[in-house]
């Protein structure tokens, strides 16, 4: 069994591309992609401080980093090094960060799941949802990526909200049966109704 040579990183476990053509690893302040075959270094991005999370868009053509200490997401392309975006959510913080199905929007939820921010790539439109509950967990994406549920808290009890993926209407809004819920999936045959 043959082995490759060991490489430095430190923060979040390294990330594979959905294409299976790069791996991402950060080191400190830096993002190094690495091709799979050769493991030789094609891109080094630069972020403002220590990176947190490391996620591949669905296209494996860009790549977010959520900031340790900031609250700020940077975004990279791998085709073209000088193209890069910040998003920042100021006094609200950032708790996690991560990549719609579509790979055109990036969803924030806030420290203390204040709100949950939708920051699109393509029309740099930003839309606050309210309320988030669970975190990162609170989030779930239909089996095709068309509808977005969202766990939420208003007034000592607990919601689903379902939200249109494509431009982020609300569809639906519905009390949960529990007093607190802890998970939650979202099934397809939920979205066909939703749809329909």
């Amino acid at each position: 069994m043959d082995f490759s040579e060991t490489f430095p990183f430190s923060g979040p476990p390294p990330a594979l591309s959905p294409d299976g053509q790069f791996v991402a690893a950060a080191e400190g302040y830096r993002l190094v992609i690495r091709s799979v075959d050769t493991l030789e270094a094609v891109q080094l991005f630069s972020c403002l401080d220590r990176i947190k999370r490391v996620e591949f868009c669905c296209r494996s053509e860009y790549i977010l980093c959520a900031l340790e200490k900031r609250p700020v997401v940077q975004v990279w392309c791998l085709a073209d090094a000088k193209w890069q975006c910040t998003v920042e959510e100021g006094a609200a913080g950032v708790q996690h960060a991560c990549w719609a199905p579509d790979g055109q929007h990036i969803l924030v939820v806030a420290d203390f799941q204040i709100r949950l921010t939708v920051w699109s790539l393509v029309t740099k439109l930003c839309i606050h949802l309210p309320g988030p509950k669970l975190g990162p967990g609170g989030l779930a994406f239909s089996p095709d990526g068309s509808m977005l549920a969202l766990a939420e808290r208003h007034n000592c009890k607990d919601f689903i909200s379902l939200f249109a993926c494509d431009d982020w209407r609300p569809l639906a809004h519905m009390a949960v049966g529990s007093n607190d819920m802890a998970s939650y999936s979202l099934s397809a045959a939920m979205t066909r109704k939703c749809a329909s």
